[in-house]
């Protein structure tokens, strides 16, 4: 334990107090508040947040605890762990920084997103689809290309070699067609990687 708050054994007794002076300033308060509302409910204790180190660098630790009451109904002791989840947060971060950077790309980059499953059933489109199609994203959620498209266009050659590239699920780029129906007259360019 002492390792994780970046102290030699010798020189760190540990105690509430000593605990409660290693926690990030900001996340004092919850942490306290949460620790007490568990004691006072004498019920089990978990919850992650930060301690600043000597060296002032910081870590994340997830601390787990149980509270012990005596027969006069005082708390008596506190039994628990401190693990270091730094790594884990750090991971969790990349990934929610990743997640808004792709969001990012695909929002500059085109129109709107969309995903198919191995079944080449679109399971989702962003939300630019339906500002821009209306409710017909929505119908076309669950259905195959070619159960949307205008069956007068699927005998194309255009459309029966992008029919082929879907089922052997190759990258396409550029695919033009013509929407029908109530988006006579707009036409689209579609690319897609498996």
């Amino acid at each position: 334990m002492y390792g994780i708050f970046g102290r030699q054994r010798g020189e760190f007794v540990p105690s509430l107090g000593r605990f409660l002076a290693t926690i990030h300033p900001d996340d004092v308060q919850p942490a306290r508040a949460s620790a007490e509302a568990a004691i006072a409910e004498r019920r089990a204790h978990a919850i992650d947040h930060r301690i600043v180190l000597p060296d002032g660098t910081n870590r994340w630790i997830q601390v787990r605890f149980e509270p012990t009451f005596g027969g006069d109904g005082q708390l008596q002791l506190l039994t628990g762990t401190v693990q270091d989840i730094t790594e884990r947060k750090q991971a969790e971060l990349a990934l929610r920084q990743s997640e808004q950077r792709f969001k990012d790309y695909t929002d500059a980059s085109s129109d709107w997103f969309w995903e198919m499953d191995s079944d080449l059933r679109f399971t989702y489109f962003s939300e630019r689809n339906a500002q821009v199609l209306g409710d017909a994203s929505q119908r076309s959620l669950g259905r195959r290309r070619e159960e949307i498209a205008d069956p007068r266009d699927l005998a194309m050659p255009a459309w029966q070699a992008h029919l082929a590239a879907l089922e052997r699920h190759e990258p396409f780029r550029n695919f033009e067609y013509q929407l029908r129906g109530d988006f006579t007259g707009r036409w689209l360019s579609i690319s897609g990687i498996p």
